[in-house]
């Protein structure tokens, strides 16, 4: 009989251990992996919650970057616009057979442009003086066609000089006002 409680004992153990292999084994196993797939969701919740956070930030430099951004580019098309004006000035000299002596903005409105950015409503205006040499006659044609330009908006002041030095050149002094932006590339 003692053998009969024996087999039975090891036959419920085989039972035992089976039951526990196949069935309670698999089941701990899902739920350790159940326990790691919710640590790593959390981990990426918690870096998905950190981003929320910071991006209120974020979009704030982005915004201060983009204005930066906008108001160093107005500067830079006012030079550029500067150079234009300049250029467009030289050429025409040359053009209308006048040596040209001086261009010269005013440094103070220089820095003005520098420090302001132009709007629709209010661009950039520049009083600009011309010295020059040349005849009467080319003088005349080269004022003609600056006050014929889209940038000319008026003159402050002209003064033509004839030296007594015995040269056939008169000297001129050309004060205008001109709007930064109006000149297309040719």
């Amino acid at each position: 009989m003692k053998t009969r409680y024996i087999i039975s004992l090891i036959i419920l153990l085989a039972v035992l251990a089976a039951w526990f292999f196949f069935l309670v084994s698999p089941e701990i196993k899902k739920q350790k992996e159940l326990k790691a797939s919710l640590a790593s969701s959390e981990l990426i919740l918690n870096d998905y919650r950190n981003i929320m956070d910071r991006f209120p930030q974020y979009f704030k430099a982005q915004q201060t970057l983009s204005e930066r951004r906008k108001n160093l580019l107005s500067k830079l098309y006012t030079r550029e616009d500067l150079l234009k004006l300049f250029d467009r000035i030289t050429r025409e000299s040359e053009r209308h057979n006048l040596n040209l002596v001086e261009i010269s903005p005013s440094v103070e409105e220089l820095l003005e442009l520098n420090r302001t950015m132009p709007t629709n409503d209010q661009p950039h205006l520049l009083n600009i003086i011309i010295r020059q040499r040349g005849k009467f006659k080319d003088i005349g044609q080269y004022i003609k066609f600056i006050e014929a330009q889209d940038f000319y908006r008026g003159t402050n002041h002209c003064r033509v000089s004839n030296p007594t030095d015995g040269r056939s050149f008169a000297d001129v002094t050309y004060g205008f006002k001109a709007i930064l932006g109006t000149i297309k590339d040719n």
